[in-house]
Order: structure tokens, then C-alpha cells, then sequence
């Protein structure tokens, strides 16, 4: 990776992007790292421009202490009753809705088989880099895919296929392309059935799809060509 220049307003800029859309991510939480982060802000801002901009000479992008780690967080858990004629009961408080799972085993050995999604755990300097990224070439292979591609996709001007640097949030909120999903598979089910067709729908979740995805695909020229 060679030397590049961007500036201070760059890296706040792609900063308050960031807190934004992590603000409205509850999975990831992140809140205590942002408000620390803040408490040096400028210095902050212009130690990590610096060791972007001499990337050559400080090798920053390999570091675990500007990456950061792992972490996984509970994703589901099979409560080990299988029977279909036993009442089911779900308690609005999760503390209470644990413990009632734990006691309703007789024995009070009750094993539960829990799975867990592994999950980046970035510093503030990492999730800046995304942002600044994003920016600057992310939305350009967002601007390459289809309106059939209906993930989280990268906000742009109204009437226009620019991105919409300017806004404070990246994405569109993901509900609006699950709605267009879910309704347009309602739309074409009933189109068939309205013509006397016979119809079976099918939905499929990969099991763990994006956790193996290798991330090279973004350098491959074919790709890049597309």
C-alpha cells in the first residue's frame, strides 16, 4: 500500500459518518469506544492521517492495536424441548425469559445448545478507515450492482445514481430492501396464481455465508471489469 493524502477534514468527515451509521447498529456495541475517542478527538484525527498518509513507513493497516479483534456474540439457542404440544411462554424482560428457561428443566441441569456469530470487533481508527473508504471507493462497486441487489445498499442523490456523500448517514436503512423483497415475492406468487398456476416459494439463508468470503475478490481485475 503506497503513500496517500488525505487531509484531517477527510478522516472527520468519514468520523461522523461512521458514529452515525454505528449509532443505528445495535449489534455492534460501540458506544464507550466512540466516547472515548472523543475525549481526543483532534489528536486522535491527526495521528491516525498521518499514519494513513506514511502507510509505507509504519505498516498500520497489519496492526491488531488499529484493526482490532474478534468477538461473538449469541446469534441462537436450541432451549432442548422438542415437544410441540407443551405450551410455549416468552417473557418481554430477556433476564426473566433466561432464567424461566433454566428452571423449567426438573432435574435443574437444564443444556442449552447456543450458537454464536463471530463479529469484527474494531477500534474507532478502524471503523473511521471503512468510513473513509467507503467514501472514496466503496460506493463506486455499490454503484456497479443491480437494483435486484437489495442488501444494505449505499445512500444516493434522489433522481441521480451519485452518492450521497453529503448525508450523515451511509446506508439506506436495510427494512426498505427486505420490504421490496418480501412484496415483490408476493406480487409474483399471486401473478401465478391469478393465471391458475400452481406455486411453491422457497427462501434460503446460507449458513454462514459472508463469514467465508474472501475479501481478494475486490483486487481481482475480472471483478474490478465488471
Amino acid at each position: 500500500m503506497g503513500d496517500t493524502n488525505f487531509t484531517e477534514a477527510d478522516l472527520y468527515f468519514a468520523y461522523r459518518k461512521a458514529k452515525a451509521d454505528l449509532f443505528f447498529e445495535k449489534s455492534i456495541p460501540c458506544a464507550k469506544k466512540f466516547a472515548l475517542y472523543e475525549e481526543a478527538l483532534q489528536e486522535n484525527i491527526r495521528n491516525l492521517a498521518e499514519r494513513i498518509n506514511n502507510a509505507s513507513q509504519n505498516n498500520w493497516f497489519n496492526t491488531i492495536e488499529t484493526i482490532g479483534s474478534v468477538s461473538f456474540v449469541p446469534k441462537s439457542f436450541d432451549p432442548g424441548n422438542n415437544d410441540i404440544l407443551e405450551p410455549k411462554f416468552l417473557a418481554s424482560n430477556a433476564i426473566d425469559n433466561w432464567k424461566r428457561l433454566f428452571k423449567q428443566k426438573d432435574d435443574g441441569h437444564r443444556k442449552l445448545n447456543i450458537e454464536f456469530r463471530p463479529m469484527a470487533d474494531f477500534q474507532v481508527d478502524m471503523h473511521v478507515v471503512a468510513s473513509l473508504w467507503i467514501n472514496t471507493v466503496g460506493h463506486k462497486f455499490d454503484a456497479c450492482l443491480g437494483s435486484s441487489a437489495l442488501g444494505a445498499r449505499l445512500r444516493r442523490v434522489v433522481g441521480s445514481k451519485s452518492y450521497h456523500i453529503n448525508v450523515w448517514q451511509s446506508f439506506v436503512p436495510y427494512f426498505q430492501s427486505y420490504k421490496k423483497w418480501r412484496d415483490d415475492g408476493f406480487k409474483a406468487i399471486r401473478k401465478e396464481l391469478d393465471a391458475g398456476r400452481k406455486v411453491v416459494a422457497l427462501t434460503l439463508d446460507l449458513r454462514r455465508f459472508f463469514h467465508q468470503i474472501d475479501g481478494n475478490f475486490l483486487l481481482d481485475a475480472r471483478y474490478q471489469d465488471v
